[in-house]
């Protein structure tokens, strides 16, 4: 894999039903990922995101693929610095969104947003229909 941005895909840490997403910088010389994970210990500003080693990573989650991006590492930088001491939420900070603040235009995540749309438009439903 040539060097540069990725979003790497994994299964989540204890089910292969759930998929797990970070942000991968391959430059050559110390490969890394900063995730956003509910299991992370709090980084020095209280938050969630981690950066840690592409191994120590991998040691934890199963990767899936990689999906090259055209962000640069200062980019992927600049946009992580003002979440570094936001706390996992499941529904607003989750690996997710984390991902796709860096990356808005990888596809997987514009359909992860249909069908939350969709769900939570099921449930307006259900619960109107009462």
């Amino acid at each position: 894999m040539e060097n540069g941005i990725y979003v790497i895909e994994t299964y989540g840490r204890k089910t292969k039903l759930i998929y797990h997403y970070g942000i991968l910088i391959k430059n050559g010389f110390n490969d890394y990922v900063l995730h956003n994970s509910e299991y992370n210990e709090p980084n020095i500003f209280g938050g969630s995101l981690k950066l840690e080693s592409l191994q120590d990573f991998l040691s934890k989650y199963e990767s899936i693929q990689c999906y090259k991006t055209n962000l640069t590492e200062q980019e992927v930088l600049s946009k992580t610095e003002p979440l570094l001491d936001k706390k996992y939420s499941n529904l607003f900070f989750n690996c997710n969104t984390y991902a796709a603040t860096i990356a808005p235009d990888f596809t997987p995540f514009a359909q992860e947003k249909y069908f939350y749309g969709l769900g939570a438009t099921t449930l307006i439903l259900y619960l109107f229909k009462k």
